[in-house]
């Protein structure tokens, strides 16, 4: 898994949100350092909080977890 490039999602969707990273890390449960360290790709992040950022986010989990950075169809 590519968490840099996880973290760069989650940049772009939440600055299209204008949410700031405090706010977003407060409506998922986290720390705001800690959902900062996760947008630049320096923590792995565990699956139910990468669900929660995906809801919050309006975000496919595949789009998230794919290595290729392309959406997966199943």
């Amino acid at each position: 898994m590519d968490y840099v490039r996880m973290g760069q999602i989650l940049r772009e969707r939440r600055e299209e949100y204008c949410f700031t990273q405090e706010r977003l890390a407060g409506s998922v449960g986290i720390s705001p350092a800690l959902y900062g360290r996760i947008e630049r790709g320096e923590h792995r992040v565990d699956l139910e909080t990468l669900v929660r950022l995906a809801e919050a986010l309006g975000l496919s989990l595949d789009l998230l977890v794919d290595r290729k950075g392309r959406q997966l169809f199943l």
